[in-house]
């Protein structure tokens, strides 16, 4: 299992899913992370609603900023179809109050799996999002720590 991202505990967990999830109100940006090799349906409806419900108490949206998305997936090297699409429509829902979302997928990630990601980017950019694949997140990371320290 990969430690987490923070060296605060994760906003949300769940352990048996196989996700954290962090909040970070200063920059309205939420990030999470995978734990496990799949992406399933069932791991793919918390991260949608869950996640959704979160940035909804947090009024970012509401208060007019933009949330930022970050997914650190780079443990899932399988998906089900159906959390394929449930992924899918969670970014086209979120479009309208994004700022964007970036995916950091596994570095030995399939030819398959990048395909799928890169189409599921595209819908989503066709809908109006932003949605960028990315290889390294650090530079990201360490700007949400240090706004915890603010």
């Amino acid at each position: 299992m990969p430690p987490p991202l923070f060296s605060r505990l994760p906003d949300l967990a769940d352990d048996s899913l196989g996700v954290r999830v962090w909040y970070f109100d200063a920059l309205a940006t939420v990030v999470d992370q995978t734990t496990g090799d799949t992406m399933t349906s069932e791991l793919a409806s918390f991260l949608s609603e869950q996640i959704q419900r979160g940035v909804l108490r947090r009024r970012w949206v509401a208060d007019g900023k933009l949330v930022r998305y970050l997914h650190e997936w780079s443990s899932c090297h399988h998906y089900d179809l159906d959390a394929r699409n449930a992924l899918i429509a969670w970014g086209r829902a979120a479009t309208p109050g994004s700022s964007g979302t970036l995916l950091k997928m596994p570095e030995d990630a399939s030819p398959f799996l990048r395909i799928a990601a890169s189409t599921a980017a595209s819908l989503i950019r066709m809908s109006g999002g932003k949605m960028t694949l990315v290889s390294d997140l650090q530079p990201l990371l360490a700007e949400l720590s240090s706004s915890d320290a603010r």
